[in-house]
């Protein structure tokens, strides 16, 4: 009796638990793609069984994070950077420099070792060993906001690289930087997802992440109704209010609540063509125009009037706020909620993808999976 068929060579990689999730990513791929063109019938099928139960083994959440340990703690980090996570970063570094099937890149380490020196302002040493120097940086020197700057600092520096057939040489090609740098933003969020921080990574900053009781989707879809060039003003107040949430070490909770109730203003403002009118004045007269019918007008005017009340935020502050993180959320999301119910009773559409700026077109990669869409040029598993 014959014994077991063997594997494909194509298959061994997959199989192998030692490798790395972007090498099975691959491995899946090539997988797949000769799968499609092998003549003898093997078993496609089967192939496909397989790579089905290997996939569903792989997206089952490990202990740690169904009992809550470790990186499945369930508040969020956020001001702090775990060793494993500077482990994956430094890894993830290790990756982009190094990894020749990787088309996203990052410089050298000679490169990396300068730039970094020079932004941090870190006295040089002379040595042969940058990658030593930079490894050191990302697993021992740098505080956690530190490392949290580098990770924006090297969205700049990623490149796409990759084999140019016309000129057969191995080349830059700077009209695929858009490619790059969605892999890196989903790479990163990816890692900071999987250590539980409360951040991620959108257009190259990172940005605080709210509880998960908020949903995160409201504030994306309120960000692209204010795209629209008619709403700059408000649009400009409302990621100011993101930016202020988001600052470290430590947020400016104070104007992130001033900023975020001030879009909400200056929509309202433009909607009834009055440039001077506040908040509150301006939805007495939309409940006339009965545009917001009672009690509804109770949100607006609460959240304008604990923004009008809170010392600091619209005045000068005599005594120190004491507007906590929860209230900051509050406040941010609900006049997220106002603004999409504004745009709604006016008849307001979201920005086109026309209009919207390039950056604003990929996603964010706020969540683990693809749910946002496939990023530029991606080979997705047909599965």
């Amino acid at each position: 009796m014959s014994g077991p068929a063997e594997a494909p060579t194509f298959l061994v990689p997959i199989i192998n638990p030692l490798f790395s999730a972007r090498t099975l990513g691959r491995s899946l791929r090539t997988a797949c793609r000769e799968a499609r063109s092998i003549r003898e019938p093997i078993g496609k099928s089967e192939l496909f069984n397989d790579l089905f139960f290997f996939r569903i083994t792989c997206m089952k959440e490990p202990f740690s994070k169904r009992q809550g340990y470790g990186g499945g703690s369930r508040t969020p980090i956020l001001d702090m950077a775990p060793q494993k996570l500077r482990i994956g970063i430094w890894n993830l570094i290790e990756d982009y420099v190094k990894e020749k099937s990787l088309p996203s890149k990052l410089p050298d380490y000679d490169y990396l070792y300068t730039k970094l020196t020079a932004h941090f302002k870190l006295k040089r040493t002379t040595t042969e060993y940058q990658s030593y120097e930079v490894e050191s940086m990302v697993l021992r020197s740098f505080k956690w906001y530190e490392l949290f700057d580098l990770v924006e600092l090297l969205f700049s520096e990623v490149f796409y690289y990759d084999y140019d057939e016309s000129d057969r040489e191995w080349s830059r090609f700077p009209n695929k930087i858009g490619d790059a740098r969605y892999r890196y933003t989903k790479d990163m969020n990816h890692l900071f997802s999987s250590e539980n921080m409360g951040w991620r990574l959108r257009k190259g900053q990172l940005e605080r992440v709210g509880c998960d009781l908020l949903d995160r989707e409201l504030i994306e879809k309120a960000r692209k109704l204010l795209l629209n060039p008619d709403y700059a003003g408000p649009n400009s107040q409302f990621n100011k209010a993101l930016e202020f949430f988001s600052r470290r070490p430590k947020p400016d909770l104070e104007n992130c609540v001033k900023d975020a109730v001030g879009a909400l203003e200056g929509l309202a403002r433009i909607l009834l063509k009055d440039n001077n009118i506040t908040l509150g004045k301006a939805v007495n007269v939309l409940v006339e125009k009965n545009i917001i019918r009672k009690p509804f007008d109770k949100t607006f005017h609460a959240l304008y009037g604990f923004v009008s009340s809170e010392p600091g935020p619209r005045h000068g502050a005599h005594v120190l706020s004491s507007i906590d993180i929860p209230e900051a959320e509050f406040v941010l999301y609900n006049s997220a909620v106002c603004i999409l119910f504004l745009a709604n009773k006016f008849g307001i559409k979201p920005a086109t993808e026309e209009t919207a700026p390039a950056d604003d077109r990929w996603p964010d990669g706020a969540s683990e999976d693809d749910s946002h869409g496939t990023p530029p040029g991606d080979d997705d598993v047909p599965f």
